[in-house]
C-alpha cells in the first residue's frame, strides 16, 4: 500500500512539473527573444520564491524603451510584488514602505483588467492574515485605504473593500473600553454572517457558526433598548462593521418582538425536535444573563474571510481591562493578580 502510494504521488508530482515545464513555455513565447532569457530567470526565482529577484528582473524589463509593454512581464510582476510584501511585513524590516510605494506607482501605470483586478483581491486576502503582526495593523489600513482612493477595484469589488475595512476595524474594537462583550460578539457575528458563513463547506462549522451568530443577534435584542448609546458610538467609530448589522438595528427599534420570534425560529432548527418555544426562549436568556455577567473570552480578530483566535496580548497593570469595563486592569479583572 505505501509503495502504491509514493508511486501515486510520483505521479502527480511528474505531471505538475510536466503542466509547469509546458506553462513556462508558453509564457516564453509571448517575450521577445531579447528578454527571453531574463525573462526565464525570472519565472525560476519565482519558483524558488526569490521574489526580490524575480521583480527586480521584471522591473528592468519594463524599464527598458522595448519591454515596456510586455503583458507577460506586467502580469509576472502583478503576482510577486504582493509577495515581496509579504515578505516584508513578516519580517518586520524597514523596506515595506519603500516596496509598497513602488507597487502602488506599478498599478498606476498598467491597465486595471480583470486579471489585475484579481491579483489585488487576492492580495487584500492575504495581506488581512498578517493582522496578527500588530504593528501592521494600521499600515494595512492605509494600503486598503490607498486601493480604494486610487479606484485600482470596479465597483463590483466594493463588498471586498468593505470586508478589508471591517477586518481592520475588528483589532480596533475588541480593544475598545467603549463597547461591552455583548456588541463586540454582536459585531463578530455581523462580519462572519456577511463575509464568511456562505463560503464555509464544513457543514459542521457552518452550523456552529450560524448557530453562534442567531445566538449573538438574539442577545442583541435583549441588549439594545437599554444601550442604544453604544450602537450610535459603533456608527461613529466602526462605519464599516456597524453596516454588518445596521439592518437588525432597525429592525429591533421598529418591532422587538417580532425580531425576537424569527431569531428563534431560526434557533429551533438547531434544537431538539420536541423542544417548546418557550422552553427555548427561557433557555435563550438565561444564557444572555449569564453572558451580561460573566468575563470575555480571549479577543478574536477578523482576518479575511476567516477567524483568527488569538489568546490575547499581554496586558499590562495601568491598561484598560480586555474585559470592556473601561476600567484599568489592577482595578478590574487584576486586581487579585
Amino acid at each position: 500500500m505505501e509503495e502504491n502510494n509514493k508511486e501515486v504521488l510520483n505521479a502527480i508530482k511528474e505531471g505538475n512539473a510536466r503542466f509547469n515545464s509546458k506553462k513556462k513555455e508558453e509564457n516564453l513565447k509571448a517575450v521577445p527573444e531579447k528578454f527571453a532569457g531574463n525573462y526565464s530567470k525570472a519565472m525560476d526565482y519565482e519558483d524558488d520564491c526569490r521574489y526580490d529577484k524575480a521583480r527586480d528582473i521584471c522591473k528592468w524589463i519594463l524599464n527598458d524603451e522595448e519591454g515596456k509593454d510586455i503583458e507577460a512581464v506586467k502580469i509576472m510582476l502583478a503576482r510577486v510584488y504582493p509577495k515581496v510584501l509579504e515578505m516584508d511585513i513578516q519580517d518586520s524590516n524597514r523596506k515595506y514602505q519603500e516596496d509598497v510605494s513602488e507597487y502602488f506607482e506599478f498599478l498606476d501605470n498598467i491597465t486595471m483588467n480583470d486579471l489585475m483586478q484579481e491579483y489585488i483581491v487576492e492580495t487584500l486576502a492575504r495581506f488581512c492574515n498578517l493582522m496578527d503582526n500588530e504593528w501592521y495593523c494600521p499600515l494595512f489600513n492605509e494600503f486598503v485605504k490607498t486601493i480604494d482612493s486610487k479606484g485600482y477595484l470596479s465597483e463590483e469589488y466594493r463588498d471586498v473593500l468593505d470586508s478589508a475595512y471591517a477586518s481592520y476595524e475588528s483589532t480596533e474594537y475588541f480593544e475598545d473600553g467603549h463597547l461591552g462583550i455583548i456588541m463586540k460578539n454582536v459585531l463578530k457575528s455581523g462580519y462572519e454572517r456577511r463575509y464568511v458563513v456562505d463560503s464555509i463547506k464544513s457543514e459542521d462549522k457552518k452550523r456552529k457558526m450560524e448557530i453562534e451568530i442567531n445566538t449573538s443577534f438574539y442577545n442583541l435584542c435583549q441588549y439594545l433598548n437599554e444601550h442604544s448609546e453604544e450602537t450610535e458610538y459603533i456608527k461613529e467609530e466602526y462605519p464599516y462593521s456597524y453596516k454588518t448589522i445596521e439592518d437588525d438595528i432597525k429592525l429591533i427599534k421598529e418591532d422587538k418582538s417580532r425580531y425576537e420570534e424569527d431569531i428563534l425560529t431560526q434557533l429551533e432548527k438547531y434544537t431538539a425536535k420536541d423542544i417548546d418555544r418557550e422552553v427555548l426562549r427561557e433557555a435563550m436568556y438565561k444564557a444572555y444573563e449569564y453572558m451580561i455577567n460573566s468575563r470575555p473570552k480571549p479577543t478574536v480578530v477578523h482576518s479575511g474571510k476567516t477567524t483568527y483566535y488569538r489568546d490575547g496580548r499581554k496586558v499590562g497593570r495601568n491598561d484598560l481591562c480586555p474585559c470592556g469595563s473601561g476600567k484599568k486592569y489592577k482595578q478590574c479583572c487584576g486586581k487579585d493578580i
